[in-house]
């Protein structure tokens, strides 16, 4: 991520990021260096997203195996996050409805027969029903960890049930079916109807009407971004959780294009850490002459979380003065921070119901942002809302016993020897069987960004300064396949 910076930007960078980079993994420590390379110069960010967009392209090729690879690559991030999205969000309704086959398997499967036309036209559950009557594109593994590779049940490697909080997230399992069973009969797509609770689109793939034709609606995806940036007042990276930064304008076109998705508002303190979470139903007025195009390429479902520091609070009068189109949206933000204290306090208003009311689960994920898991970084939208103590042993429904755990972490706590505190609320302590001690804590939704430092435009070998800011840009060959592949998640863990 350094080798594209110059001298300059690479030394401040390393002052503010190496102190800290011990306590990291891998992982967390590369998307902290995309974020600051694209916070310390985003003018030649956005150029080189452009240009690396404009370039392009699809590779295919056989690895070491025989088997072949299909990459894209310089695609746009907000595109590939939403194609992840629905093929995630496929995938899971398959393996519930049946599909004998892993999930990255499912994933494989839908991901070909998606591209080579033999979807072509269906509804969401038309593609479920095609797929189950065609089957996998390879069997199952054999042996004794078949069984548990094709049972919808242990959905990513076996997600323990007892305790989580979020059953919406859990499909029911039919009733199995004989093998000789004929497929059953694709049901007609009923029409989107809003977001869902997860932030996804209730039905997959339906078509919805526009005029006399329909378009399949382009799927929603989760974005954070801060309230100055969609302004125009900076240009700080926005966040897609689990991808990483994009560039400001970029998320703002992605925002322009979400007005279905559910809005959050966070609220946080000096140190970028929530105060104040909520909903907001108001959205940025849109140009009369964009409505139409705004209703055909408006996405279903998604989030789209806007963070403001309280210090900005003050400001919001004059900004809504200012910028007359968000005027609604900065004003719903005040009248929120008014009502905070009623809002806090219903939060923790059902110590001892089973589930979490929605309003305590996205304060949760706005909190926590990912996994509490040591290590993990799954978005806290995409996991269950575990109590800390457990329900079962008198653990209560509130903030500070509350938190977004994984399938895999929640099974390292009930079956691993892990085990889990929660000291403050989002402080959580997990000592391992062997005793040794670990604290995670979510990031901050307003992290700390350095000052821009762009630079200085190249001299050419006459003393002229050269045209371009970086190296030339040739069309790629098909990628060597790596000596030394990144780190893997877990078999069944998304790899988006």
């Amino acid at each position: 991520y350094l080798a594209d910076v110059t001298s300059a930007q690479a030394e401040r960078i390393c002052a503010r990021l190496v102190p800290l980079a011990a306590g990291w993994t891998t992982g967390q420590l590369a998307a902290r260096l995309l974020r600051e390379v694209q916070a310390i110069d985003p003018g030649y960010t956005r150029r080189s997203y452009e240009q690396a967009v404009r370039g392009r392209g699809v590779h295919g090729y056989l690895d070491h195996t025989g088997t072949a690879v299909l990459t894209g690559t310089g695609l746009p991030a907000d595109e590939a996050a939403a194609a992840a999205a629905r093929l995630e969000a496929l995938a899971d309704q398959l393996r519930s409805a049946g599909y004998p086959a892993t999930l990255n398997q499912t994933r494989a499967d839908l991901f070909l027969r998606l591209l080579d036309g033999t979807l072509d036209g269906l509804s969401g559950p038309q593609i479920l029903a095609t797929m189950l009557a065609l089957g996998p594109l390879a069997p199952a593994d054999p042996g004794p960890t078949a069984a548990t590779a094709t049972s919808p049940a242990q959905h990513n490697s076996g997600r323990p049930e007892p305790d989580h909080q979020s059953p919406q997230h859990r499909t029911p399992q039919p009733a199995e079916q004989p093998a000789s069973a004929a497929p059953p009969e694709p049901a007609a797509p009923p029409e989107p109807t809003g977001e869902s609770a997860g932030g996804q689109p209730p039905c997959l793939g339906s078509p919805r009407a526009s005029g006399t034709t329909t378009a399949p609606a382009r799927f929603g995806i989760e974005v954070r971004v801060r309230l100055s940036t969609l302004l125009g007042l900076d240009e700080h990276p926005a966040e897609l959780p689990m991808w990483g930064p994009i560039p400001a304008a970029t998320a703002r076109d992605l925002v322009a294009t979400q007005h279905h998705a559910e809005w959050r508002i966070a609220i946080v303190d000096a140190q970028g850490y929530l105060i104040h979470g909520d909903l907001t139903r108001r959205r940025p007025r849109q140009p009369d002459t964009t409505r139409a195009d705004q209703a055909r390429h408006d996405r279903p479902g998604g989030i789209v979380e806007i963070a403001l520091p309280e210090s900005m609070l003050t400001q919001l009068p004059a900004l809504a003065a200012e910028y007359p189109d968000w005027a609604r949206v900065l004003s719903g933000i005040s009248s929120s921070w008014t009502h905070r204290e009623r809002a806090r306090a219903a939060l923790d208003a059902h110590p001892h119901r089973r589930f979490a009311r929605a309003a305590l689960r996205r304060h949760v994920q706005m909190r926590d942002r990912h996994c509490v898991g040591v290590g993990c970084r799954r978005r806290a939208a995409a996991t269950e809302l575990d109590h800390t103590r457990d329900h079962a042993h008198g653990g209560r429904t509130v903030t500070t016993n509350s938190g977004p755990c994984c399938g895999r972490d929640h099974m390292m706590k009930h079956q691993g020897g892990w085990r889990l505190t929660q000291p403050q609320a989002g402080h959580f302590m997990w000592t391992s069987p062997m005793g040794q001690s670990y604290h995670t804590r979510g990031e901050p939704l307003i992290p700390d960004l350095p000052s821009p430092l762009p630079r200085e435009p190249d001299p050419g070998p006459y003393g002229l300064p050269m045209m371009f800011e970086g190296p030339i840009l040739h069309r790629p060959g098909p990628p060597a396949p790596p000596t030394r592949p990144p780190p893997s998640p877990l078999p069944d863990d998304p790899p988006f």
